[in-house]
């Protein structure tokens, strides 16, 4: 039986694979569903520590993204796919 995760939870762990600062120091799994959502989205997470320039305090930047959007471009880095823009027809204005 495969892991399923459960709906608005999510796992980060440590990035095993940063080469560069460019990479993010986290990288996991959610899934989130929103009031009037049928279903939940799983969402990729990549998280990078910062640290505030006012207060000095520590924290992690987090950017989300479909899951599965990843691609290989032909430098073999990861980049994402552009999310296309829902159509609508039914605006009232």
């Amino acid at each position: 039986m495969a892991f399923e995760l459960e709906e608005n939870k999510g796992n980060l762990f440590s990035n095993k694979n940063k080469k560069t600062d460019k990479h993010p120091d986290f990288t996991g799994v959610c899934r989130v569903k929103v009031d009037g959502m049928t279903e939940a989205v799983k969402l990729n997470i990549s998280g990078w520590k910062r640290k505030s320039k006012d207060t000095g305090k520590s924290y992690v930047n987090l950017k989300f993204d479909l899951y599965g959007s990843y691609k290989r471009n032909a430098n073999n880095t990861n980049t994402t796919n552009s999310t296309p823009k829902p159509e609508f027809d039914d605006v009232p204005f």
